[in-house]
């Protein structure tokens, strides 16, 4: 009975391998694409973030957005910023959302203002490439 019981637990295992491999699948792919996002990110922030500018935060949430805060010498810094950082990670299906600018003291109490806004996945799950003919 034991054979018997061991050839029925391997069966099992057996059928339980496709959807593993589907799951490592999947998972590879998740990774590669928060990867090159990741990657996109870096090389855009190199590009669009100004003398005038001061980026404190950039989070990620479960929603699958990407969320920036700093404060810059004057609003038109903050809107270049936004509009650049969102033209450069458009191919990530990623639309900018709510930008909230704020007259705010900043380092060394120089004025200037505060900003906030998102980049927001459009399709509704992660930011991926979208490949445009």
């Amino acid at each position: 009975n034991s054979l018997a019981a061991l050839r029925k637990e391997i069966s099992k295992l057996e059928t339980e391998i496709p959807q593993q491999q589907r799951f490592k699948s999947t998972l590879i792919a998740e990774t590669q694409r928060k990867r090159d996002l990741l990657g996109c990110v870096l090389k855009t922030l190199q590009a669009t973030v100004s003398d005038e500018l001061i980026l404190q935060q950039i989070s990620h949430d479960d929603s699958a957005s990407l969320r920036f805060t700093g404060w810059a010498l004057t609003e038109q810094a903050t809107q270049s910023f936004q509009s650049a950082t969102s033209e450069r990670l458009a191919r990530f299906d990623l639309k900018p959302s709510g930008l909230k600018v704020q007259f705010l003291s900043g380092p060394q109490n120089v004025d200037g203002y505060s900003f906030e806004f998102k980049l927001v996945v459009q399709s509704g799950g992660e930011a991926h490439v979208v490949t445009r003919r």
